[in-house]
C-alpha cells in the first residue's frame, strides 16, 4: 500500500498486470510473463483530441506506423469534457470510441495508458487556451472565458497558465469539492475502470495529466480516494 501510494505521488500512474498481456510490476520495473524487463516506448495520442469533436482516431490504420517505428505503447488522451458534457450525463458514444481505439492499439501490439488529460484545467480558463475539465466543473465563482485555442492566442499558453489566477482558483475549488466537481470526477473514473478494467492491452491509468495543487493535501489525497474506486473494477491497474 505505502509503495503504491508513493508511486502515485510521483507519477499519478496505476499499472496493470495480466490485463495487459502479463505485464506486471517488479520493484521499479515493468516485466513480462517470462520475467524480462519491458521498456514502454510510445507517444501521446493525440493532441487534436483535446478540442471538439474530441475523436481524432477514426481508423485503425492511423496507428499502423507506431509499431513500425519501434513503439510498444501509447498514452491515449481521455477528455472529461467529451465524456460528461453535463453533470451526471455521459456520452457513452465517446467511451465506445475510446474503447475501440484501445482495441485497435492492442491489435498492433501497443499497450495503452489511459490518460485523463488536462492542460490549465479547462477550455474555459487560461484565456481560453486550456482543455480537459468540462465547463460545469469550473466553480461558479471562478471567472471563465470562451475557448480560443488559436496559435495567435495560445502561443505562450504555458507562461500564461503560471500567472492565470482564475485557473489556480479553479483547481482550489475543485480539490475542495466546492460544487461537487471532485465527487463527479471520481464517479467518472469509476465508469472508466468499469468499462476498461478487464480490457486486454490497458497498462494502467494516469489519473490527471500534470495536475496543479499541493502534493500532500490535494493531489495525493485525490489519488488516495481514487485508488479503491479504480481497483473495484480494475484490480490489476
Amino acid at each position: 500500500m505505502n509503495r503504491m501510494l508513493a508511486a502515485l505521488a510521483c507519477v499519478g500512474l496505476m499499472t496493470a498486470t495480466a490485463a495487459a498481456g502479463d505485464l506486471h510490476v517488479d520493484g521499479r520495473w515493468f516485466k513480462d510473463a517470462a520475467g524480462r524487463v519491458v521498456i514502454l516506448r510510445g507517444v501521446n495520442v493525440a493532441g487534436n483530441s483535446k478540442v471538439p469533436p474530441f475523436t481524432p482516431i477514426d481508423s485503425a490504420e492511423l496507428l499502423d506506423p507506431l509499431a513500425d517505428w519501434g513503439m510498444n505503447a501509447i498514452r491515449l488522451l481521455f477528455t472529461w469534457e467529451a465524456f460528461e458534457p453535463a453533470p451526471g450525463v455521459y456520452d457513452e458514444g465517446y467511451l465506445d470510441y475510446y474503447a475501440q481505439a484501445v482495441d485497435w492499439a492492442w491489435e498492433r501490439g501497443l499497450r495503452t495508458i489511459v490518460d485523463i488529460h488536462q492542460d490549465s484545467f479547462s477550455r474555459f480558463t487560461n484565456q481560453g487556451c486550456g482543455e480537459g475539465f468540462p465547463r460545469w466543473a469550473v466553480a461558479s465563482d471562478v471567472p471563465t472565458v470562451e475557448p480560443d485555442n488559436s496559435p495567435e492566442n495560445c502561443a505562450d499558453w504555458g507562461t500564461q497558465m503560471i500567472f492565470d489566477f482564475p485557473m489556480h482558483f479553479a483547481w482550489n475549488r475543485f480539490y475542495s469539492d466546492a460544487e461537487g466537481a471532485r465527487t463527479r470526477y471520481l464517479a467518472m473514473i469509476a465508469r472508466i475502470a468499469e468499462r476498461l478494467g478487464s480490457r486486454p492491452g490497458v497498462a494502467g491509468i494516469d489519473l490527471i495529466n500534470e495536475p496543479w495543487g499541493l502534493e500532500d493535501t490535494e493531489i495525493l489525497a485525490l489519488y488516495e480516494d481514487a485508488e479503491p474506486i479504480v481497483r473495484a473494477d480494475a484490480p490489476d491497474w
